[in-house]
């Protein structure tokens, strides 16, 4: 299926997924967790500290046409936690 971005990984020291960025052609980038949450938040050291559940959906472009990936915020939401300042994974939490 088509989809419309490109994801740009991020990595810590250790070789272990932070997240990714998302580009969109003529939008401004969008950032994920290492979870697949958007990021909503940050810290002062720019760790996710909020962030939103994502629901990928097909889109019919048109008649003839393949569907396209589309995705969307969910209602739930998520808190990240670190243990200390050399954390960039850290843990989350389903806020309620």
């Amino acid at each position: 299926m088509q989809k419309g971005w490109k994801d740009l990984y991020t990595h810590n020291a250790q070789g272990q997924l932070t997240g990714w960025y998302r580009r969109r052609t003529g939008a401004a980038p969008e950032r994920f967790t290492h979870r697949g949450h958007r990021v909503l938040a940050t810290d002062t050291q720019d760790r996710p500290t909020k962030a939103c559940g994502v629901e990928y959906l097909p889109r019919q472009a048109g008649a003839g046409l393949p569907p396209t990936l589309t995705y969307a915020d969910t209602q739930q939401r998520f808190t990240y936690t670190y243990e200390n300042d050399a954390d960039q994974v850290g843990r989350v939490t389903e806020d309620e």
